[in-house]
């Protein structure tokens, strides 16, 4: 609102320098002429020189032709095309990066596919994971993201949290690897029980005398190490030859990482405790109560029996659902914060067709800081602040408003991380709640009440 009355000044200014010639009728002298005011009188001169005091204030120099190129003052954006260009990664990269129910194509949607636009979005629903080829275990595993063969249960899902919930209900208990007798491990068992999973996981097991060396220690560090997952703004998936290499086939190198975003990926896993699964009933202890349950034709079950095993058994399959979709509010916040740093893929570079990658991190980083400084500008004149500097009002108000359209995405990102903070915070409500909620089981109590 202030550039309003600035102009009408400007305007006003002007035109009173229109009308304000010398009208005595005399001639004007040679130095009066020299003086560039072109005859006019000295109320003219202060006038013309106002109007140059103004026009410098504002940040323009009215004594020299706009269209010139000793006229520095710019009019558009200081950077407009690398502007459009940031904000549209960032744009991508944020749909990306949300973790989505990747179940079906339906059950990922953003918003539904008859909704105007929608098919921009919901295209983006899963990139990090599905350009990760999260559910495939191809021989390109070891350069991205994927699931694992040594903990993840088959068929193999399309997004992490969604594996994690499928290992909870799915990772069977180690005595269905058992002979019938219970004497030993069946060596025909291809279920990928309880126990063989943390066999994966270790690998090998050391003596006594290695498993608290660095040697064997060393490649675990950075895979327990949190900053794995934090630190880096857009993971790499070139490999660490450092790491040592067994070259024993038979030997089980157990749980590695070779790069950035599997090491991170370990993490989460050691974090989440997928490598250490819930313990789910024994294979026997869950027949003989099955087939109180459901009792066969030739079974001598009482009704009573029936009911008391259908009750047991309904109400460990709804707690253990119950556990996994509470388990699932922490590990798809930590998979949040892993997939905002997994590259997307956002064009080719034309001249070296190689791929432009990003990430969510990556991409507010650099528009957060581009305008402090810019690694890429050589010149410190190309700086942001100095070209601000040399910039017309009209530039400076434009930037301001694309920095306002800046300062409201990052505004929406506090409202997600809020409320990824009220739906854990409210989880741990309901699970603190539950420990002091009142029981139905009277006991021998109302028995001995019946009885009176």
């Amino acid at each position: 609102m202030k550039l309003i009355p600035k102009i009408l000044l400007i305007n006003v200014l002007c035109l009173n320098s229109l009308f304000a010639y010398d009208t005595t009728g005399y001639p004007a002298t040679t130095g009066y002429q020299n003086n560039g005011y072109g005859g006019r009188s000295s109320e003219t001169r202060k006038l013309v020189e106002y109007v140059k005091n103004l026009g410098s204030y504002l940040g323009f120099d009215l004594t020299q032709d706009p269209t010139s190129n000793s006229q520095t003052v710019s009019q558009q954006l200081l950077n407009a095309a690398g502007t459009q260009v940031l904000q549209g990664y960032v744009y991508n990269t944020l749909l990306g990066a949300l973790p989505v129910n990747a179940i079906s194509q339906i059950m990922s949607q953003f918003e539904p596919s008859e909704a105007s636009g929608a098919n921009v979005m919901n295209n983006l629903a899963n990139s990090t994971f599905k350009n990760q080829n999260y559910s495939s275990t191809s021989s390109n595993s070891s350069q991205t993201f994927t699931v694992t063969q040594l903990i993840d249960q088959q068929t193999f899902q399309q997004d992490p949290v969604s594996q994690s919930i499928l290992n909870i209900l799915g990772t069977p208990n180690s005595t269905y690897c058992m002979n019938s007798d219970l004497s030993g491990p069946d060596p025909k068992c291809q279920l990928l029980n309880q126990n063989k999973v943390m066999n994966n996981v270790i690998g090998t097991i050391p003596d006594q005398n290695t498993f608290f060396s660095y040697n064997y220690n060393q490649q675990l560090i950075g895979q327990l190490n949190s900053n794995a997952l934090l630190a880096p703004l857009l993971y790499s998936s070139q490999q660490d030859n450092t790491i040592p290499q067994t070259d024993n086939k038979n030997t089980n190198p157990g749980l590695t990482a070779q790069n950035q975003i599997q090491e991170a990926a370990n993490f989460v896993r050691y974090a989440t405790a997928a490598v250490s699964p819930v313990t789910l009933p024994t294979a026997q202890n869950y027949f003989n109560l099955y087939k109180l349950a459901v009792p066969g034709s030739d079974n001598n079950v009482t009704p009573l029996q029936q009911m008391q095993a259908q009750s047991t058994l309904s109400n460990y399959l709804t707690n253990l659902r119950i556990y996994a979709a509470q388990s699932s509010v922490g590990i798809g916040n930590l998979y949040y914060i892993l997939s905002k740093r997994l590259p997307q893929k956002q064009g080719t570079n034309s001249g070296t067709n190689q791929p432009i990658l990003s990430s969510q991190t990556m991409s507010e980083f650099n528009m957060a800081t581009w305008r402090l400084f810019n690694p890429s500008t050589n010149s410190p004149n190309k700086q942001w602040i100095e070209q601000l500097n040399a910039a017309s009002p009209a530039t400076v108000e434009k930037e301001i408003a694309t920095l306002l359209a800046e300062i409201n995405y990052q505004m929406y990102l506090d409202r997600q991380i809020q409320e990824r903070i009220l739906l854990t915070n409210s989880i741990m409500l309901i699970q603190n709640t539950r420990t002091s909620q009142p029981s139905g089981d009277f006991g021998n109590q109302a028995s001995t009440t019946s009885g009176q």
